[in-house]
């Protein structure tokens, strides 16, 4: 209901202009008209621009009926709009002379035919055009459908817009004449010209050819657009030399459509277009053109080589003949594909194009992203050349050579900064090594990019035009951590959070592992009258370290295994002698700080880091990592307790651990 009451507006106020425009009597003389003034609204449905004159002749009876003044509607559109059809591409000529023959707006937007008259949208259309977008100017058009505005009143719904604007008036006949015309929106079939201004168009030449340009004002309001041209596309099974009206299916044809291939040719590689003629003989020629370019991006493709080829030809190739430092015909990591339509001799009349599947040429990366655990396994990442690679001297001595670097987190490396491609048939193949490097700090994931750079070939020389290849997006996932903790008379928590007192005397396990050959074990001496932690060992695998204090109140840490400890494997000292920090290789360790509590009273704080290795595998005083914090007090029979007053850890839990 909303969007009927807007319309009903809009169309009344575009009503109430021309009711003003009525025929004035010839007796009565006024002025020239006023400029227009500024749109008293920046948006909405209602702004209106007002122009004025005066009467300089003729008695009151003379000019009833003549107008003082006139008013348009203005910054017609919505205050947050959200636009449903994409933008106009422009590209702009702006030399130091200012005649519109030379300073003009190119027009090269891909989808410029569908402002043609015979395009016609559906009502339900999401993808109206709209011209409020692009700034007042002169313009040129350039589309297969035309490039001339129409001088008729278009049909509903024409030129991909809901309101079409057309010219009111004749285009100018000779070369630098200017022209002011009446350009007219078209709102209804009773209403071709609802609301109008003036428009500037001037016929041009330039390189042999006579074109239109128009001086295009900033349309009042969505769904507004120009309309240009008339012809529509050509049918399936016929063809033109635009690919628009008027078409015909009197052309060669071909049997389905071109293959591209690739082989090797005089020490080179050499593409190959196959195609399947229809109709042969003297009478009949090919035309192929060869595109390189994304697949996705219809704007974005080049023309690399064409040629013409009598009617018995069924095959084309493409193929670099440059040296060193001489430029290619086509260079690699691009698609490459070509087009072939055929005519007849001494007619104008081309087939339709027939395009073949697109090749691309180059290395292909899989996967192109990588998703690693810190912890995780390395994950090979194959790059598999599709072009045969060719020493030009027709040895095996050269080689292709693809550089590996990386930028962005610090978390991630590769083993290698270099691979090598050996000469070989199309389908050669290495794999590059990736693996997230474990820093033990719970830093979040990180993100990183592997890069990959093709440097200048002298020999294979095709490879030395190589563009830039797509970075390898790596993400690291961080490995997470947990810690446990025993401090003062001792207070313990888990590894899940867990808070409970333990104030028993004797040798405990806190930690021991399920997934690895790693536990810890804390004794306790009584500390007045509760107990306090005096001692810690460690172990994983066969590195065994300890430290202790429950002699002399002074703590002393040792290597307490019989085998050469692993390289990682370190004890850290503090300066005062009081911090010791025992390091393992999987990222585990074990701090010791020891404390002096009332008068001849010593204690140790003790906090224990397990890695992403145990996580679910815990058992002991420290709790079961699971991220459930109710089965923490698991004992080692397997039954859960509970805590008794003063949050005091069930001794039947506590003392199964002893």
């Amino acid at each position: 209901m909303h969007g009927i009451i807007l319309r009903f507006t809009c169309l009344q106020l575009l009503l109430l202009f021309v009711a003003h425009n009525t025929r004035a009597d010839p007796d009565c003389k006024v002025s020239a008209w006023s400029t227009w003034t500024t749109c008293d609204q920046t948006c909405g449905d209602s702004g209106i621009s007002r122009r004025s004159r005066q009467k300089i002749a003729g008695d009151q009876d003379d000019c009833d009926h003549f107008t003082m003044q006139e008013f348009k509607p203005c910054n017609r559109f919505d205050c947050n709009p959200q636009s449903t059809s994409p933008p106009t591409t422009m590209i702009t000529t702006k030399p130091a002379n200012k005649d519109p023959c030379k300073d003009y707006t190119l027009d090269t937007d891909t989808t410029s035919w569908q402002r043609s008259t015979g395009y016609i949208i559906p009502i339900n259309s999401k993808t109206e055009k709209c011209d409020r977008p692009f700034r007042s100017g002169w313009y040129r058009f350039n589309s297969g459908a035309g490039n001339k505005m129409p001088t008729t009143c278009p049909p509903e719904r024409a030129c991909g817009t809901r309101n079409p604007i057309w010219l009111n008036g004749e285009h100018p006949d000779t070369v630098g004449e200017q022209k002011t015309l009446r350009a007219c929106v078209q709102i209804s079939k009773d209403s071709c010209c609802a609301n109008s201004w003036n428009l500037d168009v001037k016929k041009c030449s330039a390189d042999g050819k006579e074109f239109f340009v128009y001086n295009l004002q900033e349309v009042p309001g969505c769904a507004m657009s120009y309309c240009v041209g008339k012809e529509t596309k050509c049918p399936q099974g016929e063809s033109s030399a635009t690919g628009f009206t008027p078409c015909s299916s009197k052309f060669p044809k071909l049997n389905g459509d071109p293959q591209i291939s690739v082989d090797v040719h005089n020490k080179r590689m050499r593409f190959k277009c196959k195609f399947d003629p229809k109709d042969k003989g003297a009478e009949v020629r090919h035309e192929v053109i060869w595109y390189g370019g994304p697949p996705e991006a219809e704007l974005d493709r080049k023309v690399l080589a064409r040629g013409d080829y009598n009617g018995d030809t069924t095959e084309a190739y493409l193929q670099n003949t440059n040296r060193y430092g001489e430029k290619p015909t086509f260079c690699l990591n691009q698609n490459i594909y070509c087009e072939v339509r055929s005519y007849y001799v001494g007619k104008e009349q081309f087939g339709f194009k027939r395009k073949s599947n697109e090749y691309y040429a180059g290395l292909i990366i899989d996967p192109k992203e990588v998703v690693l655990g810190e912890n995780a396994k390395p994950v090979n990442v194959n790059i598999k050349s599709t072009v045969p690679i060719v020493c030009q001297d027709g040895t095996e001595n050269c080689h292709v050579q693809l550089e590996v670097g990386q930028s962005g987190a610090k978390d991630s490396f590769v083993d290698y900064c270099t691979l090598k491609f050996k000469p070989g048939p199309k389908g050669r193949s290495l794999d590059l090594q990736v693996v997230a490097k474990r820093d033990f700090v719970d830093d979040g994931d990180q993100q990183m990019k592997i890069k990959l750079f093709v440097p200048d070939h002298v020999d294979p020389v095709d490879w030395n035009c190589y563009k830039n290849i797509s970075d390898i997006n790596v993400k690291t996932r961080d490995v997470t951590t947990a810690r446990c903790k025993s401090t003062g008379d001792p207070h313990l928590t888990t590894f899940d959070g867990y808070y409970y007192n333990h104030f028993q005397v004797g040798d405990y396990v806190f930690v021991k592992s399920e997934a690895r050959k790693f536990e810890v074990h804390v004794r306790t001496f009584r500390c007045h009258t509760v107990s306090c932690n005096c001692g810690v060992a460690a172990r994983e695998g066969d590195d065994v370290l300890v430290v202790d204090m429950c002699r002399d109140n002074v703590p002393r840490a040792r290597y307490a295994s019989t085998v050469q400890p692993q390289k990682e494997t370190t004890i850290e000292r503090s300066q005062n002698g009081k911090v010791f920090v025992l390091n393992f290789p999987s990222g585990a360790y074990v701090r010791f700080e020891a404390k002096k509590w009332f008068g001849r009273w010593h204690y140790a704080n003790i906090v224990i880091q397990v890695p992403s290795d145990d996580f679910e595998k815990t058992k002991g005083l420290c709790g079961t990592w699971d991220r459930i914090k109710n089965n923490d007090l698991t004992a080692k029979d397997g039954n859960i307790y509970g805590l008794k007053s003063r949050r005091i850890g069930d001794p039947r839990f506590t003392e199964s651990w002893k």
